[in-house]
């Protein structure tokens, strides 16, 4: 009998092949460089310092990648090297024990004098919008500023 004649050949081979591109979905959508320099000064600073179960669902590295208006990244097509920053839509709970949502993006400054492409450092962090999930309403809504 050949080996393809087996009935756990072809289910065994199609799952072999489904968790190969499963990793590189992954990989592909790792973060980069800054992606996780920011997301360590986030998790550092005085806003979230007692944040729990925090999770990445969308991010962008504006710096290293070419970016085109789709999904995350809308803006004017432009190549990689030229804006130091990057975007993420995070979710984590804070003490009221809400599941709560924030745009956040970090700013890099361009270091002169250091090459093509220049190296960046850290500048700042914005919080672009913060939703909280209402369990009232089960919607997300605004998360008060006073709240804070």
């Amino acid at each position: 009998m050949q080996l393809w004649q087996h009935r756990w050949v072809i289910p065994f081979a199609v799952l072999l092949l489904s968790s190969v591109g499963v990793y590189a979905n992954i990989d592909r959508d790792g973060l980069g460089s800054i992606e996780l320099e920011c997301r360590d000064k986030l998790l550092r600073s005085p806003d979230m310092s007692s944040i729990r179960d925090f999770t990445i669902r969308e991010h962008h590295n504006w710096w290293e990648k070419t970016y085109s208006e789709s999904g995350l990244a809308v803006g004017a097509p432009s190549g990689p090297y030229q804006d130091p920053r990057t975007e993420m839509v995070v979710e984590f709970a804070r003490d009221d024990g809400l599941p709560h949502r924030a745009s956040v993006q970090c700013l890099f400054a361009k270091m002169p004098n250091s090459g093509e492409p220049p190296l960046v450092q850290f500048d700042r962090i914005e919080i672009g919008w913060e939703t909280y999930m209402n369990p009232q309403t089960s919607q997300w809504e605004p998360w008060a500023v006073s709240a804070k």
